[in-house]
């Protein structure tokens, strides 16, 4: 009961609270704005059709009714021609010098069946198409009248609410179907008229009218084929309003007769060109390769570069086929996408700080996942200095920014850049080693005299403080270039002299050391980067480098003792190491030929399982040292050997 006050007035409510201070307004106000943007597109759409609807149905309905004003009268007799009639009988009276005597009942009159099939089709084909004008009209107030009521509250939460309730009503109703029906009522509308013409012109002329009928039936096959092209090319920008009837149907008769598993009423045809447009398949994967690669053409050297070089990470993660399509990309020279991020990086330290952490973290993360993602050592058709160029390394090495996030990033990046390198480096010498142990090379070989380029590397390798940089890398190639020269020379000798085969061991002990120390060169990148992440917390991109790099090692090959030493420090370290990266080092103490450091790492290992009895790593190490022997080292790895 209502309180009340003395004098018998009620008393005020208490005043309610205002739903927009709701605690939940903030959530509804995410639907609101969703919902109204799907509405607005929806209103915006049925408009449009309703628009173009309504300026066809009223030019149509006006030539129709001129056609009718002239059928329409042979529907009932010509009071002219009955006139003359009378006057034909009464002149034949005259002249007969008889008298005329005026019938009670003449013959009534009986339009002719084509005269009366013509304007049953022609009064349909206008009712129809008015009928379809005042649905248009009709879905145009409702559809305003929609979006009135459910933005007209202020509150989010009530203007939510208001909203899903009418939403629901639309779908309850068939709000869709109604507006794609009344196009149909219109095309109807349509093929009433044109078989009232046919038969107009029938009894009028049969020429003009065969030539209509063929033309009528050349529009009636491009309309039938237009209405199925989309039940079976889902990306067929074609259809008529009688395609979705046609859908329903075929879909119903699959349901009943293949035991289709969709509902054909729930499985739209829209349902279906959205699954034809994601489903796995390769005409997808070269769809979204095409679509990519003119983006990538389009990319302006502003915020659409950045936009591209801060999702390919995303992009190389989330698609399966991500890692082909942006290798596609980077291989197409025109597009210069690999050394455009490159300078986009280089220029990113004349930013203002804010902006070039950004920049440059974009940048480098962008590279880092191509090569985590992208790079695979057995595809011939990877080189990532083709990706990039020859600047990349240089502008890497150079790039300085105080900061520890963009240094991880930076010596994450530069080492997983080398290591791909070499790599693709030592991937070729296999190939070629293999080329020449096919046409009967083995051992024993002659030991040549080392090239330039061979002692340039070494003079990068083996020393105190040995470093894999730019200058190393250089030496690297000339020195791979070399031996594909001479490579080339002898297959082209052995072709041309098989009986005659010229001397290979020299090559084959140089495809050897060369291997061995682009070997030695990617085991160092990986000790000084397992050197410097730990004089830190790693951060996860450091460690996902390091899982990455591995101790890539070939059993074949030697390590020099600098590095095997560094080896065993690391595992002493294990305390703080994480174990994953710890695992990791277990398995690279197959490269250990020296007695003393197998010893050692022997003695780690035992400490560690105390520790961790059930490590497979530590297991797996203990079997390897315990089977491992001393070897003899080659010269071409002693410290100082330059």
């Amino acid at each position: 009961m209502p309180q009340t006050l003395s004098s018998g007035h009620f008393a005020p409510l208490p005043q309610q609270p205002v739903a927009s201070d709701s605690p939940s307004a903030k959530i509804w106000s995410v639907y609101v704005a969703e919902a109204d943007r799907q509405d607005r597109a929806l209103a915006s759409s049925w408009k449009g059709d309703m628009d173009a609807l309504l300026i066809f149905a009223g030019l149509f309905s006006a030539s129709i009714t001129a056609f009718l004003i002239e059928s329409y009268k042979s529907l009932t007799p010509d009071p002219d021609v009955v006139l003359l009639n009378q006057i034909s009988l009464q002149l034949a009276a005259i002249a007969n010098g008889t008298r005329l005597t005026v019938q009670p009942n003449p013959v009534p009159f009986e339009p002719s069946f084509s005269s009366l099939l013509c304007n049953v089709l022609w009064f349909l084909s206008l009712a129809f198409s008015l009928a379809s004008a005042l649905a248009a009209t009709f879905v145009e107030q409702w559809t305003r009248n929609y979006l009135t009521a459910t933005q007209k509250h202020p509150a989010p939460k009530i203007r939510a609410r208001v909203r899903a309730y009418l939403h629901q009503g639309l779908q309850k109703f068939g709000m869709s179907t109604v507006v794609e029906s009344i196009p149909t009522l219109l095309h109807f509308s349509l093929f009433l008229f044109l078989a009232g013409l046919i038969e107009f012109l029938y009894p009028i002329n049969s020429v003009i009218c065969n030539l209509v009928v063929a033309i009528l039936v050349i529009c009636a096959v491009l309309y039938i084929t237009v209405t199925f092209l989309p039940i079976f090319y889902h990306h067929c920008p074609f259809r008529t309003p009688f395609t979705h009837l046609c859908w329903r149907v075929w879909r119903t008769v699959r349901y009943y007769t293949r035991g289709c598993l969709e509902n054909p009423t729930l499985f739209t045809l829209s349902a279906a060109r959205e699954l034809s447009a994601v489903a796995r398949r390769p005409a997808r994967d070269a769809r979204d390769k095409e679509a990519l690669c003119r983006t990538a053409e389009s990319l302006s050297d502003g915020g659409q570069l950045a936009a591209f070089i801060e999702g390919i990470p995303g992009f190389l993660i989330d698609e399966s086929s991500g890692a082909d399509i942006i290798k596609h990309i980077l291989r197409d020279k025109t597009l210069n996408l690999g050394p455009r991020i490159v300078e986009r990086l280089h220029l990113s330290a004349y930013r203002d700080p804010s902006e070039a952490v950004r920049r440059a973290i974009s940048c480098l993360d962008a590279i880092w996942h191509v090569l985590a993602y992208c790079w695979q050592t057995e595809s011939p058709e990877n080189d990532v200095e083709e990706w990039f160029n020859e600047e990349t390394l240089p502008v890497l090495e150079t790039f300085v920014y105080e900061g520890p996030i963009i240094n991880h990033y930076l010596l994450s990046t530069m080492s997983l850049y080398i290591s791909s390198i070499l790599d693709s480096y030592l991937h070729s010498a296999k190939s070629m080693e293999q080329e020449l142990r096919h046409i009967g090379v083995e051992l024993p070989w002659t030991i040549p005299e080392p090239r330039l380029e061979q002692l340039r590397v070494q003079k990068y390798l083996l020393t105190d403080s040995p470093d894999v940089t730019s200058g190393c890398i250089m030496a690297f190639k000339k020195w791979l270039l070399l031996l594909h020269r001479d490579f080339t020379a002898i297959k082209g000798h052995i072709s041309d002299q098989p009986h005659h085969p010229p001397p290979t061991d020299e090559l084959m002990q140089s495809l050897w050391t060369f291997q061995t120390l682009v070997n030695e060169a990617q085991i160092t990148i990986c000790n000084d980067f397992l050197a410097k992440v730990l004089s830190d917390f790693p951060p996860y991109e450091a460690l996902a480098t390091f899982y990455r790099l591995d101790y890539d090692y070939d059993p074949a090959l030697s390590v020099s003792l600098y590095n095997q030493t560094r080896l065993v420090d690391f595992l002493k370290e294990y305390g703080d190491i994480p174990q994953l990266a710890f695992d990791q080092l277990l398995g690279a103490v197959v490269i250990l030929d020296d007695e003393e450091l197998i010893t050692e790492t022997r003695d780690i290992v035992v400490d560690y399982l105390k520790i961790n009895p059930d490590s497979d790593s530590a297991l797996r190490a203990s079997t390897l040292l315990a089977a491992q022997k001393p070897q003899q080292r080659p010269s071409v790895l002693n410290l100082h050997s330059t």
